[in-house]
């Protein structure tokens, strides 16, 4: 609906008044003076007030109750009621809302024997079936228009000249069932005109009953029951000399096509009852389409019906121009949608109180791109919408940004235009202070200054419309193009490219390649992490490449290798590295306290360039007195431990220890003090690379395989996996791993196992070396105890073809030994494993620190690693939250008070089944490498480890140290 605007004070006499009406005024009095400082609250209250000439403007706002309206103004000093302009977002458009206040409300506007009266602008809302919106009766030269009304409009009593016209009137399946217009009097000269009847249920569009000469003209009508303009009722007198043209009668509502229920007992779209109603009739040029409405007639003329306009016009003279095509407009009624219409260019202007503007107050204009069917002044469209050209500007291609002084390419906008074949010129503003340039295409400009400005253009179309559209652009100090990449490693396999570009101008593409056969990825703005966040299939060295290009014409392609943090693992050995006592390694002498040895690993043997991690068993011989071993990549102390030991005793563990750039891994000794000396001992059994070079592994490395929770395979006290008594010494015995466990480990395929060795119940001194079945027994040792004890040592044991291993016996003095195996995980040549990534050495627990206790005996501990401080464990981007399979790290028990046992990270059974450190006895410090089962929580987003102090009534609690050094993720 049109928006108004306030009219001037309306007066052909010197006496006349303009009242102000404002229900949202809190100056607002109805027994004020209803001037424009003191207004009336209600439209009744100005209504009592008025005389001849007097206008009434009412403010923006909600009323509820009636108006009735009984004064009557004269031909030359008319009463007006007129709604100021609406504001932006106003309901329908309209300014002033009338809603219903009691269930009594008969009316909604009232008039009664009132005459020449002008209302317009007012939207009626809220009352009940039994009401009418706006009824006028027994009232004469009565114009009510731009109103909105969800009931019925009637004309009744002896009113003639009433003329409504630009409104929007439907029951909207509010119970109403009668006429949404219906002029049932017995006066003379009423009209409808440039109006929508939207029904939407069980009533008719426009009806006259019993009045002659009236005029339905230019209006829509849509979802109707019963007549879309319906003609003549016999029972209220003779409805003759009606004029109904230039209407569109959209479908009907009947039983059949689901849009409601239909009541009456026929449908039609224009209905006249009688012969004599017929009489001085005209109806011609209106679109009527009942197609879509089954059971409806087009024409039910005096008793007959009519499927045609020829039919009708053969008949009775009546409906020549008469069209039974789509009209195509929108389910309101608003709009036409299409250039195809039939509406379009349609309608007489001749026709009696036909309007040269719509309901919108939309000339009526000719659209030369449809042929004209109508009479009169080409261009009127049939119906209460006008398809007038309506043009929309979209966005400019423009850039963003731009250098000083460059040429800057602007294209004109994107149009749409609901009439075709239109071409456009467009008005250039710079927005510079340069002058405005008008071209058919697009233009260039220099910008001499930074800073940021707003280009402006107007579209004009040939045929007469305009439209306008904005631009912000920033102009830039220029500077130099560049672009960078750095592949930010992530979890195993999976990378996130962190990529930057430095430009003046906007960036129009940006893809990244993975280097891996993968599609190229090309980068929106809008673009998230986990989109361009990457996993590749395999370990390696891959080339990715990032390129980018801007709107000044600049481009380039930045190429850089990117190495998995995660590889997979090679078997190697077992053999040794490096022995102090032998000059093995590069060194003959004694390591003193703080004292270290760059240990070469990559280069040694075949051991690619690009080792990441390697698998050592470290021993400590002869030191003269107590402290640790660390082994990092050589970057200073990390504040972690590998290999805790005493004095003049033998002590080993096994160490997982990240290969430095060099292809070193250092080893210091920190004793309890400066004088502390000792001899070391390194063994190989594999390491981690992602990728291969040893043809000798057909290069096809391994990835770890986790088992849900440690699984003990051999127990010589109990013959658990088939050997039975103490291991002697020179003897070996043979364990079977391939199906181990009751089938948890596969029965082929396994290239090394990860397991935990335990010696007990010792005698004499001695040491256990583990190796693959059918091959050499190779001089190094796993595991090395004095005297009767226990003790565990982790260890990655290649398996043989036959997917068996030997353990040796290595007494030199006739020690036995009962041998204790728990298996943890395997590797096997797969690429749906796990993938290994070393980390710096973190220290994630040390319970001698304030406020976390001792480990208490026969108790389990669960160790959030996401709240590790400084971890690399608080992950989360793309793919599985938290990828993390097993922890691998080094767990320390100290300041024993009995003997026990500990389990560590082997899963969440409590008490576990197995165990990884071993101690007897009071004040003891005892270390061992253990697979820590990463853990799911089931209440948050975490994952933990349990560790469980065990050995039954005579264990104590104990201090626990966790080191960690790596993970195996699954990503």
């Amino acid at each position: 609906m049109a928006s108004l605007t306030p009219l001037a004070a309306h007066a052909a006499s010197s006496d006349a008044t303009t009242y102000y009406v404002s229900s949202s005024n809190t100056s607002c009095d109805d027994s004020g003076p209803g001037t424009e400082a003191e207004p009336f609250c209600t439209i009744q209250a100005a209504a009592a007030a008025t005389t001849p000439g007097d206008a009434v403007l009412i403010g923006y706002g909600a009323q509820t109750g009636t108006v009735e309206i009984t004064a009557s103004g004269t031909a030359a000093d008319p009463i007006t009621y007129e709604a100021v302009t609406a504001p932006t977002g106003a309901l329908n458009g309209q300014s002033v809302s009338l809603d219903s206040d009691a269930s009594d409300d008969a009316y909604g506007l009232y008039l009664d024997g009132a005459s020449y009266i002008d209302l317009s602008g007012i939207s009626f809302e809220g009352y009940t079936s039994t009401s009418h919106y706006v009824q006028i009766e027994n009232s004469s030269h009565v114009t009510v228009s731009q109103i909105y009304a969800v009931g019925n409009v009637l004309v009744t009593g002896d009113s003639g000249d009433v003329t409504i016209s630009r409104a929007m009137v439907g029951n909207q399946n509010r119970g109403f069932t009668g006429s949404a217009f219906e002029i049932d009097s017995s006066g003379t000269g009423n009209v409808v005109t440039t109006s929508i009847a939207s029904v939407f249920g069980n009533g008719a569009g426009i009806t006259v009953d019993g009045s002659a000469d009236a005029d339905i003209t230019s209006n829509t009508i849509w979802d109707y029951c019963g007549a879309g303009i319906g003609v003549g009722d016999d029972s209220n007198g003779v409805a003759s000399g009606a004029t109904i043209e230039n209407n569109v009668i959209d479908e009907a509502v009947t039983d059949s096509n689901d849009e409601g229920v239909c009541t009456a007992g026929s449908t039609s779209g224009i209905s006249v009852q009688s012969a004599a109603d017929e009489s001085g009739l005209t109806a011609n040029y209106n679109d009527v389409y009942p197609e879509d409405s089954l059971g409806t007639e087009v024409y039910d003329w005096a008793g007959t019906a009519y499927s045609t306009p020829a039919d009708l016009d053969s008949a009775t003279g009546q409906g020549a121009a008469d069209s039974i095509a789509d009209p195509e407009i929108d389910g309101d009624g608003l709009f036409v949608e299409n250039e195809s219409s039939s509406v379009i260019n349609a309608a007489n202007s001749d026709a009696p109180d036909e309007l040269a503007t719509d309901i919108d107050g939309n000339a009526r204009v000719f659209d030369p791109n449809v042929a004209e069917t109508g009479a009169g002044t080409p261009g009127y469209d049939r119906g209460a919408v006008q398809y007038a050209e309506t043009l929309h500007a979209g966005n400019l291609d423009a850039p963003a940004t731009a250098p000083s002084d460059a040429a800057v390419t602007i294209d004109p906008p994107t149009m749409s235009d609901d009439w075709a074949n239109a071409t456009y010129t467009y008005t250039y503003d710079f927005g510079d202070g340069s002058a405005d340039v008008t071209a058919t295409t697009g233009v260039t400009h220099t910008y001499t200054s930074t800073g940021s400005y707003t280009i402006t253009v107007k579209v004009t179309s040939d045929f007469g419309d305009t439209a306008s559209t904005g631009f912000g652009i920033s102009i830039l100090k220029p500077v130099a193009f560049s672009a960078s990449l750095v592949p930010d490693a992530q979890f195993g396999l999976s990378v996130l490219p962190d990529y930057s570009v430095t430009t003046d101008w906007p960036v129009t593409s940006q893809t990244v390649n993975y280097g891996d056969g993968t599609a190229t990825v090309n980068i929106t703005p809008d673009m998230s992490d986990s989109t361009l966040f990457h996993t590749y299939a395999e370990p390696g060295t891959y080339t990715m490449t990032y390129t980018v290009a801007d709107a000044g014409g600049d481009s380039k392609t930045v190429a850089e290798p990117f190495t998995t943090a995660g590889g997979d693992y090679y078997p190697y050995g077992p053999t040794r590295l490096l022995d102090t006592r032998k000059d093995l390694g590069g060194t003959s002498a004694e390591i003193s306290h703080d004292g270290s040895i760059k240990l070469k690993v990559a280069g040694s043997g075949t051991i690619p360039a690009d080792v990441s991690a390697v698998v050592l068993n470290l021993t400590v011989v002869g030191a003269s007195g107590n402290g640790y071993i660390q082994a990092n990549e050589g970057s200073g102390s990390t504040g972690t431990s590998n290999l805790n030991y005493r004095a003049s005793a033998v002590y080993s563990n096994n160490v997982v220890a990240a290969v430095a750039p060099d292809g070193t891994v250092t080893l210091q000794n920190f004793g309890v003090t400066k004088s502390v000396t000792l001899q070391l001992i390194a063994d190989i059994s594999g390491y981690y690379a992602p990728t291969d070079t040893d043809s000798s592994t057909g290069g096809a490395g391994s990835e770890f395989k986790s088992l849900q929770s440690s699984a003990r395979i051999m127990d010589t006290r109990s013959g658990l996996g088939g050997n039975t008594g103490k291991l002697a010494a020179g003897k070996t015995d043979v364990l079977t791993i391939a199906g181990a466990d009751g089938g948890a480990l596969p029965s082929s395929g396994i290239t090394a196992v990860a397991l935990n060795l335990t010696a007990t119940g010792t005698s004499g001194s001695g040491f256990l070396t583990v190796y693959a079945d059918g091959t050499t027994l190779p001089g190094t040792s796993n595991l090395d105890w004095q005297g009767s004890t226990t003790k565990p040592t982790a260890a990655v044991v290649t398996v043989g073809a036959d997917g068996e291993i030997d353990i040796f016996n290595g007494s030199d003095d006739g020690g036995g030994t009962d041998v204790l195996v728990d298996v943890s995980g395997y590797y096997t040549r797969t690429t749906q494993g796990a993938v290994y990534v070393p980390i710096t050495p973190i220290r994630a627990l040390d319970t001698r620190t304030a406020g976390n206790g001792k480990l208490p005996a026969n108790s389990p501990y669960q160790l959030d690693m996401n709240s590790v401080a400084g971890g690399p464990f608080s992950l989360g981007m793309g793919g599985p939250l938290y990828p993390i399979q097993d922890y691998v790290e080094n767990t320390t028990v100290t300041d024993t008070q009995a003997s026990g046992w500990l389990s560590a990270g082997s899963g969440a059974t409590v008490p576990p089944a197995t165990s990884n450190l071993n101690w007897s006895g009071s004040g003891q410090t005892t270390a061992n490498l253990s697979y820590a089962i990463s853990e799911a929580s089931d209440y948050q987003v975490a994952y933990y480890t349990t560790y469980y102090n065990g050995g039954g009534s005579i264990s104590q609690p104990v201090d626990l140290i966790v080191d960690v050094m790596g993970y195996f993720s699954v990503l």
